[in-house]
């Protein structure tokens, strides 16, 4: 993961950990520019992917998008510049099965060769 890249530009980064898979990012900039889509901040969706972001100069759509974010704080992990992370006390996360975590790791490696022609 890029977290620590990203942190380090001094951005705020939270996962959503309300019980949905949700694939959507979104950021405010400044109190004027809502970006919202499903971009990842990486090279592969930069250059293969079919990621998009929408970009819109509201201040409008900028306060009610910050609301709606700052609603959604309270059931983020709070990622920090050291890479660790901060669960809310409320929010339990499904611990996942090590067999599992094995065969992402492994086929991560498998694929990795493959990346770029998919």
């Amino acid at each position: 993961h890029n977290h620590r890249k990203v942190l380090a530009t001094g951005v705020s980064v939270y996962e959503y950990s309300g019980g949905l898979s949700y694939h959507g990012k979104s950021l405010v900039i400044d109190d004027e520019l809502a970006v919202i889509g499903s971009y990842n901040l990486d090279l592969r969706s930069t250059y293969l992917d079919t990621e998009l972001m929408l970009s819109i100069q509201s201040p409008e759509l900028v306060k009610e998008l910050r609301e709606n974010m700052e609603n959604l704080h309270k059931d983020c992990r709070i990622i920090h510049p050291d890479g660790t992370k901060t669960v809310p006390s409320h929010v339990v996360i499904a611990q996942v099965p090590k067999w599992k975590e094995a065969a992402w790791y492994v086929m991560g490696w498998v694929m990795k060769p493959f990346r770029f022609l998919m």
